[in-house]
């Protein structure tokens, strides 16, 4: 099961399937204080903290029916006040596993009807369904078909940015945005398997050989083919804020926290990273926001 910041899981993203419990965030900035340099402090997202709300979403493992009704999510208001800022503006951000079609089987499924699970019924569903959050920024995680998505949502009004999955995985992470109110400034590809340990050229074979055997070999462990995208956004509304969202899906398996744990570690501090270089170039402290499918639940060390 995967846990997220206002996302729902990827049971709900079979779209014709009703859901059980799902939140979202509704954001009045600033959402977050300013981080004064040089002492840079990202917020890490855990269960603990008052401004986030963390939320499960359950599928139900009953038989249903493509026509039932799905439930309307419920967007949390969050507010936090801070003198620095003198423009307050507000917008909607949404996180959602949408299940990459790749990965629907029936077998996985037993509770959905098998029409559900075809793509022409699934994509007409997500979409609509993507579209009825009414978000400004909206992130998706196992994003597949993502001309399919980029090319309706453009007709929306959102442009978006995307990164695929390294290796011969066909989904990834991608970020739409309504162009009316924001414009990307920048943005960076995080490859996790930029952890993997370089191997030096007399070694080569001796390490291809131990990786056949050893899952403890860091050069099998930590090659997930997993991937993040972080893009720093300004608003229209409020000129002088500028923000940084970054979308991630951590490796899945719950047996390999540690993996799970180095991707998260690399992650913020890409992000500390990329948040001294906008401030070193624009003069401004980005706010930033971090959501994504970190399959991990409450009390999990990738969210403490």
């Amino acid at each position: 099961m995967s846990w997220s910041i206002g996302a729902w899981s990827r049971r709900q993203a079979l779209s014709c399937v009703a859901a059980a419990s799902s939140s979202a965030v509704a954001v009045d900035l600033p959402f977050f204080s300013p981080f004064s340099p040089p002492a840079l402090q990202l917020p890490v997202l855990g269960p603990s903290q008052h401004h986030h709300r963390i939320l499960s979403a359950i599928g139900q493992r009953k038989k249903m029916s493509c026509n039932q009704p799905l439930s309307t999510p419920k967007f949390d208001k969050v507010e936090f006040s801070d003198d620095v800022w003198h423009e307050t503006t507000s917008f909607r951000l949404f996180s959602y596993n949408i299940l990459a079609q790749a990965y629907v089987k029936s077998t996985s499924f037993p509770h959905s009807p098998s029409s559900c699970l075809k793509w022409k019924a699934r994509s007409q569903a997500l979409l609509t369904r993507l579209l009825s959050f009414n978000a400004d920024i909206l992130c998706l995680q196992e994003l597949d078909e993502y001309e399919y998505y980029k090319q309706r949502m453009e007709k929306q009004g959102y442009q978006s940015t995307y990164v695929k999955r390294s290796g011969k995985k066909r989904d990834g992470c991608g970020i739409f945005f309504k162009s009316e109110r924001f414009e990307i400034l920048e943005k960076q590809i995080i490859d996790y398997n930029d952890l993997v340990p370089p191997i030096s050229p007399q070694n080569d074979d001796a390490a291809v050989e131990c990786s056949k055997v050893d899952i403890n070999d860091p050069n099998v462990r930590l090659k997930r083919d997993c991937v993040a995208i972080m893009a720093a956004f300004k608003c229209f509304k409020a000129p002088g804020f500028i923000i940084i969202v970054a979308n991630t899906h951590l490796y899945w398996d719950p047996n390999w926290a540690d993996v799970k744990l180095a991707q998260a570690k690399y992650l913020v501090s890409r992000l500390v990273g990329f948040q001294r270089e906008l401030i070193d170039r624009y003069q401004k402290v980005p706010i930033v926001f971090l959501v994504g499918d970190f399959n991990s639940t409450p009390g999990d060390q990738v969210l403490t």
